[in-house]
């Protein structure tokens, strides 16, 4: 969609908001050509799974995972997978940060025993940080089948350089395990709790609205993921985008077995 020049300054301000779930999700327009290969299914509906706990909503300190883009009838996108390697940080507040497919970087922070909060979005790209205080709820758990968790928090938006604010307002989201649901990705069939999402920022200047599914298994994590958003800046829509991406790194399905 053409932007107005009047108005084209502002998606940066929207574009350094999209903080929600997921680990793997990012707002980009995934234009890549499909290629013949099916790399998620979604195969039938499942009793496998009847909870979920914070630790298998987001990206655990130390893990590193491999993403693939894919399109919407599940097949892989030309493009090479995406690693994402959560490393320790104390920046904003955080314990660890997590890369996005984008090159955003999630900031996260253990708010209590059960509970994983956001504290901060860095898009290097926009040059915009987003903080969240108190650090927005991103998994809160346990989460049970037919379970909803709202979260709120103040958002501030600034640049990256310290040139001062560029928007605030308030960030909400939540989450809704949906049903269970067995799926087929490159790693296996696995038995898995359907999470469906949505964040909203309502800014002085602008409004976004992001929605997604993502599909977790307890002990292992989110395998994938699918999103859409919209950008509204002074009431005028100046993006609608969508994507998805499975995970193609290794999975262990049980711990090794230690050696004598």
């Amino acid at each position: 969609m053409r932007r107005s020049p009047s108005i084209g300054n502002w998606r940066g301000v929207c574009e350094c908001a999209f903080a929600s779930l997921c680990m793997a999700g990012c707002a980009q327009q995934l234009a890549v050509e499909p290629s013949t290969q099916r790399v998620f299914e979604l195969l039938a509906g499942s009793t496998g799974v009847s909870m979920i706990d914070c630790a298998d909503q987001v990206a655990p300190l130390g893990s590193e995972w491999l993403w693939q883009r894919m399109d919407s009838d599940g097949r892989a996108l030309r493009d090479a997978p995406i690693r994402a390697c959560a490393a320790a940080t104390s920046q904003y507040g955080a314990q660890w940060m997590v890369p996005m497919i984008s090159g955003d970087r999630e900031f996260f922070v253990h708010t209590h025993a059960n509970t994983i909060g956001l504290t901060a979005v860095e898009a290097p790209s926009d040059r915009a940080i987003s903080t969240f205080t108190p650090p927005l709820g991103i998994a809160v758990g346990p989460l049970h089948l037919g379970d909803e968790v709202v979260t709120t928090s103040t958002m501030r938006i600034e640049w990256i350089d310290s040139r001062g604010e560029r928007d605030h307002g308030i960030g909400e989201r939540t989450a809704r395990f949906v049903t269970c649901a067995r799926v087929r990705t490159p790693l296996g069939v696995f038995d898995t709790a359907q999470v469906e999402t949505r964040f909203l920022a309502r800014l002085q200047f602008a409004h976004v609205q992001r929605t997604g599914t993502v599909w977790v298994v307890p002990g292992i994590g989110p395998i994938a993921e699918t999103w859409r958003e919209f950008v509204r800046v002074f009431g005028v829509l100046i993006s609608d985008e969508s994507g998805a991406a499975v995970r193609v790194s290794q999975i262990l399905l049980a711990p090794p077995t230690p050696l004598p």
